[in-house]
């Protein structure tokens, strides 16, 4: 753990996890395999996250998410309630996710 990190709750990190600069997690978070954060993120609510997942940029994930596979997020991303992400997707520029959503397959969104 790098930087300032403030980790509240309880959480479980399991396997190789690279977290940089200011990162805030808040509530129960349940991470697996290699995933890399960078930049500015903060957690709130139950997150479990599944495989190698790659974070950049601002990302504030709010409510019950759950994400499987592998997912590049860049850009500022606001993800709240309840999303479910399956499969390979790539999510660039300023992109403002709302309410409950399933992605499956691949979806490429510019």
């Amino acid at each position: 753990m790098e930087a300032g990190q403030r980790v509240e709750a309880g959480q479980k990190l399991i396997a190789r996890q690279k977290l940089e600069a200011a990162q805030r997690v808040i509530g129960l978070q349940k991470v697996e395999a290699g995933q890399k954060m960078e930049g500015g993120q903060k957690v709130i609510g139950l997150q479990k996250v599944e495989a190698g997942q790659r974070v950049i940029g601002l990302q504030k994930v709010e409510a019950g998410q759950r994400v499987i596979g592998r997912q590049k997020v860049e850009a500022g991303q606001k993800v709240e309630a309840g999303q479910k992400v399956i499969g390979r997707q790539t999510v660039k520029g300023d992109q403002e996710v709302e309410g409950d959503q399933k992605v499956e397959d691949k979806a490429n969104k510019n």
